[in-house]
This record gives C-alpha cells, structure tokens and sequence, in this order.
C-alpha cells in the first residue's frame, strides 16, 4: 500500500494505491454502493470517503486499477485559491 500526502498553492492531494488480485478492478461496482474488496485483506473504505467527499463539494476524486493496481486519487482544492 502507498499513502502520499501533499498540497500546492490551489488544493491538499490524499493518494492511496494498493495492490489488487485481479488484473484490473471494475471501477463502476464502487459506485454501486456494495460491499466491494479488492482481495484478501485489502478493503475500500468507501462510506468514510462518500461522508469526507459530502465535505467538500468542490472535491475530485479520481480512480485507476490496471496491472495489479487500484489507486485512488482526491484532491480537495482551496475555496479561494488560498489555505
């Protein structure tokens, strides 16, 4: 699993990626709203993510599974541009 945080002058950025059974994951089941796993012992938070995204209505949030690999990316840019 990697976890990177960071922010420029515009917005924060959360990446999460993490390695998946399956060569690709079906990125349409996470907007189902289902219990969905990636494997063994590799969940998806995704209530907790829908309840901080209902935060941040300006937030994005983009998503990839190829390869062996889902990741997850959210960038919750700054109201005016500033912290």
């Amino acid at each position: 699993m990697n976890l990177t945080l960071y922010e420029n002058e515009n917005a924060q950025f959360i990446i999460v990626g993490n390695s998946t059974k399956n060569e690709q994951v079906d990125l349409q089941k996470l907007d189902e709203g289902t219990a969905f796993t990636l494997g063994t012992n590799h969940h998806i938070g995704l209530r907790n993510l829908r309840l901080i995204l209902g935060k941040y209505p300006l937030a994005v949030n983009d998503r990839s599974s190829n390869h062996h690999w889902f990741e997850q990316r959210i960038i919750l840019p700054f109201n005016d541009g500033k912290k």
